[in-house]
């Protein structure tokens, strides 16, 4: 399936912010979440079908990928954030 300009656009803008993350901008990881949580939580909604637990979820899922940030900051990172609550 071909991604639309848009996912393409978001996809570029998430690389470019995890790459400052990568590089310890906070200020990016804010941004990087803002942008991004709603996705993430309405993905884990569809897995789990409970609101609460979802977001719970999505929190937890952030908040490991600021934590391994330093491990991964040499690979290249995966900029979908669906991917990271799946993991």
């Amino acid at each position: 399936m071909m991604k639309s300009t848009t996912d393409k656009i978001q996809l570029e803008k998430n690389a470019d912010l995890v790459a400052k993350i990568a590089a310890g901008d906070r200020q990016a990881f804010s941004q990087f979440v803002l942008q991004n949580q709603r996705q993430v939580v309405n993905l884990a909604f569809r897995i789990l079908g409970d609101r609460s637990a979802a977001e719970d979820i999505a929190q937890d899922a952030f908040l490991r990928a600021y934590i391994i940030r330093p491990i991964a900051s040499g690979a290249k990172p995966a900029c979908r954030p669906g991917s990271i609550a799946l993991r």
